[in-house]
């Protein structure tokens, strides 16, 4: 059984997302050592009907703990075996892990958990990662039950007109080839739902002459799994920042795995809401080198890293 067949399954028995008419406690503390222990066997596991076993286990757990709205503030002290990121408007969390299964496939697990102001409420939805059956990935607008899978490890608070958005930035080891990261884009509709993607990208496709402006709903990048890409936030000027990729040679042109940094730096700024690209803006280098508190997931902890 594929592990989309088993999330949608599971997805039905869960609570996920519908609001809670009695209130439900944990011994937090107690439960956080269970749960541990379920990460360390995680990893510890050598075949995929194991790795299906205990994760669904994880999976489940989350869905109880979550009916606790003391998790949201709770300082969880796992976060070497799961990532829990925190919005600075205090509105959202986001828990986030991955398994690597056999053919050196990484499938990406997360629920995201967030306080409605308008009811009152802490809601929670359980993501389910279809990332490898997604096409025109930078175009769609995508919900927790078809997440284009990756580990975030960073959450920045927009605003556009009266309507917050957040803007995540994400890592996701494809393969033993291609790595990628995301920058991806969450919203709360009127209904409190979660939603992924949105057209708040003016990026510049250098691939045509005239320099065309594409509005993409997140921003996808492909490089080679035996490099590294930088992607990170600069909260004082309001800006992303990236490394420019490009072919290590011409002939491998549009093959992803030969691609890598170049000398060059992209931005992204927020102008009234909207992310604006401007390519190789080498002027920037040398300032947001000592950008702090910017780190990427930990490759000997909360995720798992296809072999090459």
């Amino acid at each position: 059984m594929s592990h989309r067949i088993i999330l949608f399954v599971l997805s039905i028995m869960l609570t996920s997302g519908y609001a809670r008419s009695q209130a439900v406690t944990y011994d937090l503390s107690e439960e956080e050592q269970e749960v541990s222990v379920l990460f360390d066997q995680l990893r510890a596991s050598t075949t995929d009907e194991e790795k299906k076993n205990i994760n669904l286990k994880i999976i489940e757990w989350l869905d109880d703990i979550l009916q606790d709205d003391r998790s949201f503030s709770y300082p969880f002290t796992i976060t070497d075996k799961i990532g829990i990121l925190n919005s600075d408007d205090q509105l959202l969390r986001i828990y986030n892990w991955n398994v690597v299964y056999s053919g050196n496939i990484p499938i990406y697990y997360g629920f995201v958990q967030h306080y409605n102001k308008k009811k009152d409420e802490y809601d929670y939805w359980l993501l389910e990662d279809a990332s490898d059956e997604l096409t025109s990935s930078e175009m769609k607008t995508l919900g927790p039950d078809q997440w284009y899978g990756a580990l975030y490890y960073q959450i920045i608070t927009c605003k556009l007109g009266k309507e917050t958005y957040y803007t995540l930035l994400g890592w996701d080891g494809n393969n033993s080839l291609i790595n990628r990261k995301v920058i991806e884009i969450l919203t709360f509709g009127t209904i409190g739902k979660p939603r992924f993607g949105k057209a708040v990208f003016q990026f510049v496709d250098e691939s045509r002459p005239e320099r065309f402006l594409t509005k993409k709903r997140r921003i996808l990048f492909e490089y080679s799994a035996k490099g590294s890409m930088m992607l990170k936030y600069d909260a004082k000027k309001e800006f992303i920042f990236f490394d420019h990729l490009e072919p290590v040679d011409l002939k491998y042109k549009d093959l992803r795995q030969f691609y890598a940094p170049n000398m060059m730096q992209d931005l992204l700024s927020l102008k009234k809401g909207i992310w604006v690209h401007t390519p190789n803006a080498e002027l920037f280098r040398e300032k947001t080198k000592s950008t702090k508190g910017q780190s990427t997931p930990r490759s000997d902890n909360l995720m798992e890293v296809p072999k090459g």
